[in-house]
């Protein structure tokens, strides 16, 4: 329950685990929420209530667990989500009301399955994009209780749209399209110009 913070939240790339509750209700951030590559556990209600953010939620690409409601009633992120290739499970109400983003939800190819609130009236994103050739398994409803549009197209690896499209919850949507899925890294050559 800190308060009065400003700008945004950087986690070192030297933090493993994010304990349980670390920044609950901590007010007043301005900008992104960036967590570091070696970050590889986010406990249960890690960032509930931090509201403020406007900038982007970056996670780090050694998370492995997302706790439950980490990243509840964090209001104000915008752009994409991007679940990296490395998330196995992430815990129910995860990101429930985060209603800011407004570019596409990315679920990484280890992902297996998710709870029916993970993105509870996380309604704003443009497309889904799925990286796993086989549909991770999720509730009927997941996606209609969580006023997502189903006219939004839905990226999915090739020759996988037809078992997303007759898999049940992931029926939800009307539009499928097969993507090649490919992961791309930058690397500044000149620091001093900046950092990608």
């Amino acid at each position: 329950r800190c308060s009065e913070l400003t700008g945004s939240l950087i986690i070192p790339n030297t933090v493993v685990t994010i304990g349980d509750y670390a920044f609950q209700e901590c007010s007043g951030f301005t900008g992104s929420l960036i967590i570091g590559n070696s970050v590889t556990t986010i406990g249960k209600w890690a960032f509930w209530g931090c509201y403020g953010f406007s900038g982007k939620l970056i996670l780090g690409n050694s998370v492995i667990k997302i706790g439950e409601q980490a990243f509840q009633d964090c209001k104000g992120f915008t752009g994409s989500l991007k679940i990296p290739n490395s998330v196995t499970e992430i815990g129910g109400y995860a990101f429930g009301w985060c209603d800011g983003f407004d570019g596409s939800l990315i679920l990484g190819k280890s992902l297996s399955g998710f709870g029916l609130y993970s993105f509870w009236f996380c309604n704003g994103f443009s497309s889904v994009v799925v990286l796993a050739s086989e549909p991770p398994e999720i509730d009927p409803d997941t996606f209609s209780a969580s006023r997502f549009d189903n006219t939004i197209p839905v990226y999915v690896p090739c020759e996988s749209s037809a078992e997303y499209s007759q898999t049940s919850g992931w029926d939800y949507f009307d539009d499928y399209q097969e993507i090649r899925p490919y992961d791309i890294a930058l690397f500044s050559s000149n620091e001093t110009m900046g950092t990608v």
